[in-house]
């Protein structure tokens, strides 16, 4: 990954379709994560990860909890 969305805003490297394009992304990671029960809780700009073709990742996991199951 070339770098992360913070420099890339600071930068103002991103056009609006990019945006729009690195927000859909960062939706279905969160839902994902959601879904298998998954908390990030320090998702901020720094977090986010960007590469040449605007492909996102979600990094830097450490704060993040599980949820607790109501399965015995």
């Amino acid at each position: 990954m070339s770098t992360d969305l913070y420099h890339a805003i600071y930068d103002k490297l991103l056009e609006d379709i990019h945006k729009k394009y690195v927000l859909y992304q960062l939706l279905i990671g969160v839902k994902y994560l959601h879904e298998m029960g998954l908390i990030h809780r320090d998702l901020k700009p720094s977090n986010i990860l960007l590469d040449q073709n605007c492909s996102s990742k979600i990094c830097d996991f450490g704060l993040a909890r599980l949820l607790k199951s109501n399965e015995k």
